[in-house]
């Protein structure tokens, strides 16, 4: 901070107290020296990692913007936002196209070609992996995954976001990539835990109508995998054995609550 007067050569705790009352939180949240933000201390209300872009994308006092801050976001911004964001990891592709390649995800970015709407994609798993599950992924969409939808596109399921450059906000843009990311993460488990509890609860209600136990029912599940009706267990033992450890202990779950 510039300050006019001459300061008194007292001690520094000293002088700490007494200017502390020019800040309105405590001075921890500042990360960096007090000389490092341009605008006097009081024009950053939040800790200043709420400010995502370089204190200088804002040209008022900070205090004019909503809290928590959003800015608008213009094409010629995306790029460093990605850079500050994934440094390394990311590869500008061209002036429209940007990829991050990480050891759990892979994430697009990629503007259209009048730069008027931007698109976020995430490769989640084969589409061939997912079709069990169409009924799921279409549910989520409606209720569950808010921006962020999921699609399938030459033999992918997707995790896809899109958004009119217009009214983008650093805020809707770090959401999203969060999100996008999120349904990676996910994968294709939670629509096929959707997927088992709905057949379990089918396979339950016949069997206590037909007077069956649970020991028996597990039978008439091992037979329906056999047959494929429980859908594809999956190309090897091991992946098979999982699916089927898991549909048992659906089973058990339920049993007791249809």
């Amino acid at each position: 901070m510039r300050n006019s007067t001459a300061t008194p050569a007292i001690d520094k705790d000293v002088r700490f107290r007494a200017v502390i009352t020019h800040y309105p939180l405590p001075i921890t949240p500042y990360p960096l020296p007090l000389t490092h933000y341009p605008l006097p201390i009081t024009h950053y209300p939040l800790p200043i990692t709420h400010y995502p872009l370089p204190l200088t994308h804002y040209p008022l006092p900070i205090t004019h913007y909503p809290l928590p801050i959003t800015y608008p976001v213009t094409p010629a911004d995306i790029s460093s936002f990605l850079t500050n964001r994934f440094g390394d990891t990311l590869q500008i592709v061209d002036a429209e196209s940007y990829q991050v390649d990480t050891p759990d995800y892979r994430l697009l970015v990629i503007l259209s070609a009048q730069q008027t709407w931007v698109r976020m994609l995430v490769p989640i798993a084969p589409a061939a992996d997912a079709m069990t599950f169409v009924e799921e992924f279409l549910s989520a969409n409606f209720d569950a995954t808010l921006e962020t939808r999921y699609a399938v596109n030459q033999g992918v399921l997707w995790g896809v976001w899109q958004h009119s450059v217009a009214g983008l906000t650093t805020e809707d843009f770090t959401t999203a990539i969060d999100r996008c990311i999120d349904l990676k993460r996910v994968g294709i488990d939670r629509a096929f835990q959707d997927f088992a509890t709905k057949q379990v609860k089918a396979i339950v209600s016949i069997a206590k109508q037909r007077g069956d136990t649970l020991a028996q029912t597990m039978q008439t599940l091992d037979r329906f995998y056999a047959e494929g009706v429980m859908g594809d267990l999956g190309a090897t033992e091991d992946i098979r054995k999982e699916m089927t450890t898991a549909w048992q202990y659906q089973l058990e779950r339920l049993w007791n609550e249809e």
